[in-house]
């Protein structure tokens, strides 16, 4: 079972940037893989289509993190 977006995100919270960036890397790649390779299989669960959606939520609220840990270490943002 995948956990939703807002438990995946709590792990990312108190992580560094490089660290983030790493996780983020790591979903591109995810989601690259199953666009080059779809895979339909039905007897998957959850489905690769399920997944690959949720790892599209993943990849925008691990984005949201990582712009707000960037915007806090950056000295010109007031």
């Amino acid at each position: 079972m995948m956990m939703s977006p807002q438990v995946f995100i709590e792990e990312f919270k108190d992580k560094s940037v490089e660290y983030c960036i790493e996780a983020r890397d790591n979903l591109i790649n995810e989601l690259k893989r199953f666009e080059t390779e779809p895979d339909y299989s039905s007897d998957k669960f959850p489905s690769p289509l399920t997944q690959y959606l949720v790892y599209v939520d993943y990849l925008k609220e691990l984005s949201d993190v990582i712009a707000q840990k960037i915007r806090m270490n950056d000295p010109s943002h007031e």
